[in-house]
């Protein structure tokens, strides 16, 4: 939430599937050894999609808090996802 400077982040592209919509990265900071972070969209129809992340997290003693702390994450973006295509398709 960068509020709390825990060092750098690295993230590296592993794969782009454009016609599956899927991409993954591999990612690693200083604390978290393993963030891989896994992300689908899924046509339901014309104007609208399902959107799906998962992450496989390591952090040794700190899994379970990289986890919470992940996890509170994706549902404030995805919050803001949902106001985002309400605006564009109002």
């Amino acid at each position: 939430f960068g509020f709390i400077p825990l060092g750098r982040h690295h993230i590296r592209i592993e794969s782009v599937d454009h016609q599956a919509r899927r991409l993954q990265t591999r990612e690693a900071s200083r604390l978290i050894a393993t963030w891989d972070h896994h992300i689908e969209v899924e046509p339901i129809d014309e104007r609208s999609c399902r959107y799906h992340d998962r992450l496989e997290i390591e952090a040794g003693a700190l899994t379970p808090v990289v986890g919470l702390c992940g996890s509170l994450f994706f549902r404030y973006r995805h919050r803001r996802w949902q106001r985002l295509a309400r605006r564009l398709a109002g």
